[in-house]
């Protein structure tokens, strides 16, 4: 079985993030450790919701107990979504690394969830920015292993693409 750490937004009211990603992993027999990166009432793009972004320090936290107790190194995936606040990236990049020390054959993967295609970009400039962080260490992961196929692209303004299907260029 393997095991992915699932960093995501979480939603009362709905499925979004840890949501919508648990129950299909499981179903495919991953054993799934969500840690949420929000508790959210509801989706944001509802226009408006109540709940909390965690703090940075919170995922880190919450990692580095998964390495005390020696499980970092049975993790074979980490895939990260929402992003609560550009912190929470620079976090997320913190997991990968714990991560890819105690399992050097662990992948990650980002969703960067910037925007929807007929709405446009639904974050701000900073998490834009940190996303990009995120999609390029996601891309240096695909390009050391040859079966992959990153296609994100990041470019110095922080315009990017995810698999062509969203551009986060409008103003947040």
């Amino acid at each position: 079985m393997k095991n992915i750490l699932s960093i995501q937004s979480h939603t009362v009211f709905g499925h979004a993030g840890n949501g919508a990603a648990e129950f299909p992993m499981r179903r495919l027999g991953a054993n799934v450790w969500p840690l949420n990166t929000v508790q959210f009432s509801n989706h944001t793009q509802y226009g408006h919701w109540t709940g909390s972004v965690m703090p940075a320090t919170h995922l880190t936290d919450v990692a580095r107990g998964i390495g005390e107790i020696d499980r970092l190194k049975t993790c074979d995936a980490v895939l990260s979504g929402y992003l609560g606040s550009a912190e929470q990236g620079e976090a997320i990049l913190e997991i990968v690394r714990m991560v890819k020390a105690a399992n050097p054959n662990a992948w990650y993967f980002c969703d960067p969830v910037m925007g929807h295609p007929e709405k446009g970009c639904i974050v701000c400039a900073g998490r834009r920015r940190v996303s990009c962080q995120c999609i390029a260490a996601g891309q240096r992961h695909y390009r050391a292993k040859p079966a992959g196929a990153g296609n994100a692209q990041c470019t110095p303004d922080s315009k990017c693409s995810a698999g062509g299907s969203c551009v986060a260029s409008a103003d947040c």
